[in-house]
């Protein structure tokens, strides 16, 4: 063979009329007898020929075979799993996020997945669901959104404080397409608008969720009709999820379709209760109505007046819930705006009890709604530390109840913590317990310096339920419980005896264990113990303190015989909350939507 390879450009045109595959055939053999006696270069230019034939070769059959191509419509449903299925944003002005939406960054996972191939990026470019998430970060990315996103519905996010956003002057044209609206950038005057609802002004017959964040301009109102406004010429039929925060009106529309309502920080001294009342006489179908950090400062007791439609007002009303409000302005909601439906769930969460007039007011549920609390036949008592916050929960078949504590720093003027004990005390005085059947206590801790302020008016408490068959105590010292609670004395002779009462011991820190035990406890007149059927023990310790447990089970067995230990490693202890707690269009990092607890 020539030292001097042929190019490519050589006269081969006699090999034309050879077929391809015998011309491939004979060119393997020629290459597997004779490669062996070609120089260097030789091999390299052959190397070369053979792996440019090779690649054609390849590209022509994924071409070809349908087996290794996905068809766009089987690409299609790949993308819009992966939508489905993408994390939300978590970035911090998400974190006020009530109602569920469309919060995921569509660029990310468009971008990632237009580099595996070339199939894969012609039908991203080509699909359009993909593009119908569109945020204001760019013109031209907006500009490519609405072109690829055909007409199919539109879910547009306005959360940059830019003037004005790129998105803005294009909203009126896009209103016929509008599914979702976040406009949660604050405000800035644009174009001597004073208001953002003089942007949306035109019909949205489409819009599902509305949220609209940030405006404080409440001077530049004054000389308007008043904080009754109507968005989008009052044509949102099929509007479900509406989210306001921190603006200084209200919607004068009629919802029809609204079933999610949620006010945030509306505390603006041109919006009377009247017309708070107002807007849900226009939520025909409302089933979740969320209040947070909202009062209604003008409002005296004189204005919190009883509608005379109030037993209609809230017809569909499953969850009513409060959040970082104070108890005063929940009781005057409640006494007006009362649901009038047992199974339904009822939560007060993180009250402040440092702003209130008279911090230990209770949450007068069993004034306004005895109906409900009637119902409610397990009882929790909830708290994570000594220290900490405290929840009081209550449920029944068809209904619930939640009341909780905000949490004080330790450097605040009014942290005291035992003040949010003594505020659940006056909360349990205040409720119904002839009919709870399961009663919750975690965590009963204890201080060297004086016990855990539950325990001794545990007794107390448990002889005002008649029916009581299951007492569950978390401690993480068994003696000091034990002792305390079976040497106080009672105020009457137990009239019903307890089925069961399981105490779950666990260190609140492994490494210091248990503290050692104590001397007994003194008990005056036997015949005052409870009346308990069964004791369980639940010890999970670690090793070394076993003296502690047998010699408090000594001083126990003179009373009670029937006691069993258990050496659980993981206790299962849990409170699972009826349906109506469970809020589907909820945000689940939202506190108000997080109802079942695992001990």
């Amino acid at each position: 063979m020539d030292a001097s390879p042929i190019t490519p450009d050589a006269d081969t045109s006699y090999l034309d009329h050879i077929p391809l595959d015998h011309l491939a055939i004979a060119l393997s053999r020629q290459a597997t007898q004779k490669c062996q006696n070609m120089t260097l270069p030789e091999l390299q230019w052959l190397d070369r020929i053979l792996s440019s034939a090779s690649s054609a070769a390849r590209t022509a059959m994924n071409t070809q075979n349908s087996r290794r191509r996905l068809p766009p419509e089987v690409l299609s449903m790949i993308i819009d799993h992966v939508l489905a299925d993408a994390p939300t944003s978590a970035a911090p002005e998400e974190t006020a996020r009530i109602w569920n939406g469309i919060y995921h960054r569509p660029s990310r996972i468009i971008g990632t997945h237009s580099l595996l191939c070339k199939e894969w990026r012609r039908t991203l470019v080509t699909y359009a669901r993909p593009w119908t998430l569109i945020r204001d970060c760019h013109p031209e990315a907006v500009k490519i959104c609405l072109e690829r996103s055909q007409q199919l519905p539109l879910t547009i996010h306005i959360d940059r404080n830019t003037s004005p956003p790129p998105l803005l002057n294009q909203l009126p044209a896009l209103g016929s397409r509008l599914r979702e609206l976040h406009w949660i950038a604050k405000y800035q005057p644009i174009h001597g608008s004073h208001s953002k609802l003089s942007y949306l002004t035109f019909p949205a017959p489409k819009l599902e969720v509305l949220r609209i964040q940030w405006e404080f301009h409440e001077e530049e109102l004054l000389d308007d009709a008043g904080p009754l406004r109507t968005m989008f010429s009052g044509q949102t039929p099929r509007l479900r999820a509406l989210h306001l925060s921190m603006v200084p009106w209200l919607p004068a529309n009629h919802f029809p379709s609204l079933t999610h309502l949620c006010l945030t920080d509306i505390n603006g001294p041109l919006i009377p209760f009247n017309d708070f009342v107002h807007l849900i006489r226009q939520c025909p179908q409302l089933q979740h109505l969320a209040l947070t950090e909202t009062d209604f400062l003008d409002s005296t007791d004189e204005d919190y007046v009883v509608p005379d439609d109030a037993d209609e007002l809230l017809g569909s009303l499953r969850r009513l819930s409060f959040d970082k409000m104070p108890i005063t302005t929940v009781n005057h909601i409640l006494l007006c705006l009362k649901p009038p439906r047992i199974d339904v769930a009822i939560q007060a969460l993180r009250i402040p009890l440092d702003i209130s007039p008279n911090p230990m007011d209770t949450v007068s549920v069993t004034s306004f709604i005895p109906e409900i609390c009637s119902t409610l036949t397990q009882l929790a008592i909830l708290r994570s530390s000594w220290h900490s916050d405290v929840t009081i929960t209550a449920m029944g078949s068809n209904a619930a109840l939640r009341l909780s504590t905000m949490s004080v720093d330790f450097d605040h003027p009014f942290w005291d913590p035992d003040r949010p004990v003594e505020w659940a005390k006056v909360q349990l005085d205040a409720l119904p317990l002839t009919q709870i059947e399961t009663f919750y206590i975690s965590f009963m801790a204890f201080r060297s310096s004086r016990p855990f302020p539950y325990v001794t008016d545990l007794p107390k408490v448990v002889e005002r339920m008649t029916n009581l068959k299951q007492l569950i105590i978390f401690t993480n010292d068994l003696s000091l419980f034990l002792g305390d609670f079976f040497s106080l004395k009672r105020t009457q002779h137990p009239q019903h005896r307890l089925s069961e009462l399981h105490v779950i011991v666990k260190p609140l820190d492994p490494a210091f264990g248990l503290s050692g035990p104590v001397d007994g406890f003194r008990v005056e007149d036997p015949s005052a113990l409870p009346a308990i059927d069964n004791i369980i023990i639940h010890w999970h310790c670690p090793q070394g303190i076993e003296t502690t447990l047998e010699y408090t089970m000594d001083k126990l067995y003179r009373y009670y015989p029937s006691i069993e230990v258990r050496r659980d490693t993981h206790v299962e202890f849990g409170l699972t909350f009826p349906e109506v707690c469970h809020d589907p269009v909820a945000y689940p990092e939202w506190i108000g939507s997080q109802w079942d607890i695992q001990f």
